[in-house]
């Protein structure tokens, strides 16, 4: 099996199994090791992180089966080894000898972290509901842990990837599986119907699956939104604070231009909640699994999507105005006081109310009505 061996049980006998030649445990390395993300992290493990019975013998005898309720500390954040937390892991390799192969440095700029748990990627993948006819863009593939899970499932899997340090160990790791391409670069200065055609041709039923960078987690959302090429569902992982914004009704008190926005272009749902404990080092927020089921047909034919979306943004600049001063006094709409009263009366919608009253399905007949009127 060598390096990256298919997921199994991480409670099983060790004292049979041998390291093979490539120095890593051929089945599960330990009984509660440390899982990398698919998403690039801010952690270089230091070489002390791993306990010897973890990082196992380089002579070649047999791994000694470690301890249960065994802490481990990684980078001074301790971590308790139990059955519970660690049940059904994903196989992982040593950290500080994968690093070290790969020479990779992780850029601590990111903010990113190791997700211990590879039960979120099976999450986001059964939430994907993944077909053998279906083509996935992951964005953020980063080792290859959440790619490893989709191309069981999909059709095709492009990863894309910003990092060149990844590159290496993505190749070694995918060299051999077909329906897996890579592609490094910023997908926001990449048109996904060009992507598409050249990495997926042929394609017919689209998908993006990904554990999102966080603090460019709306500029990726909106770019495959507002896309020519139509995905079928979207799954991404985003800070939960953010995961709650995108959810909310009108009337709430977080309900803001990315909620009103997002529901004109798909249904959104929380599917699970990551508590921090799941990653390393801790961060300082949780975050949980959004879905994303695009409407099949544009919900408001009346009013084109961008332009929606530019009332919306401009409505919410100043949450404490009312609709009426709010799109007349913000510099990025700026129409004219005549026209959005007008409008609003058109519209039936009181201007003396606020934005964050205001359902898409308002927005879209005021946007309606103010692009007739400009």
């Amino acid at each position: 099996m060598g390096l990256w061996a298919e997921p199994t049980s991480v409670f099983q006998e060790y004292q049979d199994t041998q390291i093979d030649a490539s120095g890593f445990h051929p089945n599960t390395y330990l009984c509660s090791s440390v899982f990398i993300s698919g998403c690039r992290i801010g952690w270089n493990p230091p070489k002390r992180s791993f306990p010897k019975c973890f990082r196992g013998p380089d002579n070649g005898e047999p791994m000694k089966r470690p301890r249960q309720g065994l802490r481990q500390a990684c980078n001074g954040h301790l971590i308790r080894k139990c059955q519970k937390r660690c049940n059904n892991q994903m196989d992982s390799p040593n950290l500080q000898t994968l690093c070290k192969r790969y020479n990779i440095t992780f850029n601590k700029r990111l903010g990113q972290n190791l997700l211990l748990d590879d039960n979120i990627n099976r999450i986001m993948t059964d939430a994907a509901a993944l077909k053998e006819n279906d083509s996935v863009i992951e964005v953020g593939a980063g080792l290859g842990a959440l790619t490893a899970h989709l191309c069981r499932r999909a059709g095709r899997v492009l990863a894309v990837e910003i990092d060149r340090a990844f590159m290496p160990c993505l190749e070694d790791r995918f060299r051999d599986q077909e329906n897996v391409r890579l592609f490094r670069g910023d997908i926001l200065n990449h048109s996904l119907p060009k992507l598409a055609e050249e990495f997926l041709p042929g394609g017919t039923s689209y998908k993006m699956v990904s554990n999102l960078p966080y603090y460019i987690t709306t500029p990726i959302l909106f770019h495959f939104l507002e896309s020519p090429l139509k995905f079928g569902r979207i799954v991404v992982m985003v800070q939960e604070e953010v995961g709650i914004r995108m959810t909310v009704p009108p009337g709430h008190s977080e309900y803001g231009a990315l909620a009103a926005v997002l529901a004109c272009h798909a249904t959104v749902d929380i599917v699970h909640r990551v508590p921090r404990t799941c990653f390393v080092p801790r961060p300082e927020v949780d975050s949980c699994i959004v879905r994303l089921r695009p409407h099949e047909t544009p919900p408001y034919p009346d009013v084109e999507m961008r332009f929606l979306a530019t009332v919306i943004r401009a409505a919410f600049m100043q949450r404490r105005k009312t609709v009426r001063n709010a799109l007349t006094r913000t510099g990025e709409f700026g129409a004219p006081r005549e026209a959005v009263t007008a409008a609003l009366e058109a519209a039936g919608i009181d201007g003396e109310r606020r934005a964050q009253t205001l359902s898409p399905e308002e927005f879209a007949r005021l946007a309606a009505e103010i692009r007739s009127r400009i």
